[in-house]
């Protein structure tokens, strides 16, 4: 049995992630070194078919530095350690009499995992079995994916901890944001829409909407936790959040952007926005505990804030495609009821200067 991990180390002052560092991986059993791997351009170590349960530490002096375990793959049964592979061209196979959907594969270490032409597929499947407490996983193949799917939530009686959806395109440009395409007909890729959505974690992947939908539509549905790891957004993104990381995510169009609904703890750490009008838009419902550094915001993309408290606004830059602009960072606590406070707002860059008498950090 083999137990496969990845790792982002975190600076413990910043949050940070830490870029070519010496990670490395001991038995839970005895202590005994297993393996030693360097954090790539991500932040992100990965170790594979470990003999045991392993831990971790950073080899590096000075504050000790913290670490995630983003995801433990199957249990560690072999070298394909999701629940369900996805791949468009098994349609292919299926139509052609070669194969089934949802057709079962084991590995030669004795790793059993279902084939699915479609993510929606791997989803349904993963309703029905229900394992309590579990955190399903889907790997999806390289390729363009044109379906919408409704998350799972405890209202449909699902009782399953989460969905790890993983894109499986690899490349050396740190620049390039999966090989996953994930665009609907009509619609949101992912749609919010009821009470309690079980955990929620993307890797790798890019998502879109079709015709000005957003790529992940909320309509309903609070406390939405996980994460999204070096994926790109084509369009808006809506969530109600209770503990939610983008890491090196990329906001693309113009105009795209986050847009919080009631959203708490939630970071963004290493991402880009491109756009005017683009950005992080937290008015509206209070949001709480939220943190952005280390993020790019391009071509005049901003962040405005609303009600909420425990902000943290730490090394970002800014910047316009030309000229000057206003409002990098709007403090709109203009309505009755908008009450913002324990606000930091520190080490930022902003190539620009306010024009028309404005500012680039308004309060209203």
């Amino acid at each position: 049995m083999a137990f496969d991990y990845i790792v982002v180390i975190l600076d413990p002052r910043t949050g940070h992630p830490l870029r070519r560092v010496d990670v490395e991986a001991y038995a839970e059993s005895d202590g005994d070194s297993m393996s030693v791997v360097s954090t790539n351009d991500q932040g992100f170590a990965e170790f594979t078919g470990l003999a045991e349960r392993a831990r971790f530490r950073a080899r590096m002096g000075g504050d000790v530095p913290i670490y995630q375990v983003l995801h433990l793959g199957g249990s560690g049964s072999g070298p394909f350690g999701f629940d369900y592979l996805v791949d468009a061209n098994w349609a292919t196979e299926v139509t052609a009499g070669r194969g089934t959907e949802g057709q079962s594969f084991t590995t030669f270490h004795g790793h059993t995992f279902n084939v699915y032409s479609t993510i929606g597929g791997a989803v349904t499947a993963a309703n029905t079995l229900n394992t309590t407490g579990k955190m399903f996983s889907i790997a999806v193949v390289p390729g363009t994916y044109t379906e919408s799917i409704t998350w799972p939530n405890s209202t449909d009686g699902n009782t399953y901890s989460g969905l790890l959806i993983v894109g499986l395109g690899t490349s050396d440009d740190h620049e390039d944001f999966g090989q996953v395409l994930w665009k609907p007909t009509s619609g949101s890729a992912i749609e919010l829409n009821k009470t309690n959505p079980i955990g929620m974690q993307l890797e790798n992947l890019v998502l879109a909407g079709q015709s000005g939908q957003p790529a992940i539509d909320w309509s309903a549905g609070i406390n939405l936790k996980g994460h999204a790891i070096n994926c790109e957004f084509l369009d808006d993104v809506e969530m109600n959040t209770a503990g939610f990381w983008f890491q090196h995510c990329r906001f693309t169009s113009s105009g795209c952007t986050f847009k919080g609904e009631d959203s708490d703890d939630l970071y963004f750490i290493d991402c880009f926005f491109n756009g005017l009008n683009g950005g992080i838009d937290l008015t509206g419902d209070p949001a709480n505990g939220v943190t952005i550094v280390d993020c790019d915001f391009t071509n005049g993309s901003t962040i405005t804030l609303g009600r909420g408290s425990d902000i943290q606004i730490r090394g970002n830059t800014f910047s316009v495609a030309s000229g000057n602009a206003n409002d990098a960072i709007l403090l709109d606590n203009s309505t009755e009821n908008a009450i913002l406070h324990n606000v930091t707002i520190v080490g930022n860059t902003f190539e620009y200067r306010p024009v028309n008498n404005g500012s680039l950090i308004p309060l209203n």
